[in-house]
């Protein structure tokens, strides 16, 4: 049995010392640290736009007007693309059906269509619709039309669809 003479010291020579000078860098790397970061406010300001708006790693790039897209209103072949850009798609679609009704009821939808920038594919078969289409892409964003002309005196079938990619971190 020993007998101690003396208090037993926290940090003494049996193994201690390394636990000891671990806490004393780790205690200097975080005043390091400390001293060296940008006040908050500094921080803050560095990580926003001219604007005002938060940057991001990946931010998307900025929405750009396809120059090969359609007017809004009447183009050139006289149908009425209406305000697609800034009007709903249900809508929007709803019109673009109504429009390419009048282009038929006028006469040759398919002459009127190519005259509107739609490019129209010939079917491979005899006894298949002829199919229009039309494409924008802007932005985030991409537009088609679409107008199936059937063989004989069926009506024609027009569609509008407008895609949009949602930002990044968002969920719908």
């Amino acid at each position: 049995m020993s007998r101690r003479t003396s208090a037993a010291k926290p940090w003494s020579s049996t193994g201690m010392p390394l636990v000891r000078s671990l806490m004393i860098s780790v205690a200097v790397a975080i005043a390091a640290a400390a001293v060296l970061s940008p006040p908050p406010a500094a921080a803050a300001q560095e990580l926003k736009t001219p604007g005002g708006k938060a940057k991001t790693a990946l931010a998307p790039p900025a929405p750009a007007r396809d120059p090969e897209a359609p007017p809004e209103g009447k183009g050139a072949g006289g149908l009425d693309f209406g305000p697609w850009r800034s009007r709903a798609p249900q809508i929007t679609a709803g019109a673009f059906t109504a429009e390419v009704g009048r282009l038929a009821a006028a006469g040759d939808l398919r002459g009127a269509l190519g005259a509107n920038g739609f490019s129209c594919f010939d079917p491979a078969r005899p006894g298949i619709a002829v199919v229009c289409v039309r494409s924008a892409l802007e932005g985030a964003c991409g537009y088609d039309w679409t107008v199936e002309i059937p063989v004989g005196a069926a009506t024609p079938r027009a569609r509008y669809e407008a895609h949009c990619l949602q930002p990044r971190g968002r969920t719908p």
